[in-house]
């Protein structure tokens, strides 16, 4: 076991003393090179989080209508391009911020990461509202594993294993305070 507190150190040219990597990677379309990444172990999708006493928002079309409030170049600030909210969002810098905005109704939801969404309501749940969903990147985060080293396969048939008896859930519940993939997508 090594601990490296830098992913970018994992990528640097040359970098050894691993074959698999546990880290923040996002695994998206086209990745590759002298790494394999995994399929996706935690999803990178963005959650929404109501204000108290909204009305919960059932759809994309839904979010449209409401004054939405996400973290300047935040994951919830990239996924207002395709939410395309008719008022316009509140962006602001710090997830502390965005609380103060989403209890004080000055936003009707937020947009955060969400695998941070548990943290974000944790210990404010009477005075935010609930995780209503999420809204679909089709990113995660995976595995890396060094191509020539351990099967890349084998790392996959693990966490399909994992993820089928249920042991990613229960992860994702006692380390994040909710499981990403649970959440309803909102389309």
């Amino acid at each position: 076991f090594v601990y490296v507190p830098a992913t970018a150190r994992l990528l640097a040219s040359g970098s050894a003393g691993w074959d698999l990597a546990v880290a923040g990677i996002e695994r998206t379309p086209g990745s590759g090179g002298a790494l394999a990444i995994s399929a996706p172990y935690l999803t990178t999708d963005v959650a929404v989080v109501a204000r108290r006493g909204l009305a919960r928002p059932r759809s994309l079309a839904d979010l449209r209508t409401k004054v939405v409030c996400a973290a300047r170049g935040g994951d919830g600030d990239a996924a207002l391009a395709s939410l395309r909210p008719r008022t316009s969002p509140l962006l602001v810098t710090g997830s502390e911020r965005l609380r103060d905005l989403l209890r004080a109704g000055a936003c009707d939801v937020a947009l955060v990461p969400s695998f941070e969404a548990g943290r974000f309501v944790s210990g404010e749940r009477r005075l935010l509202g609930p995780v209503v969903g999420r809204i679909r990147r089709g990113e995660g985060l995976g595995i890396l594993v060094r191509r020539g080293g351990l099967d890349a396969a084998a790392v996959n048939r693990a966490l399909v294993g994992l993820r089928r008896d249920g042991t990613l859930a229960r992860l994702a519940d006692t380390w994040l305070g909710l499981d990403p993939a649970a959440l309803p997508r909102l389309r």
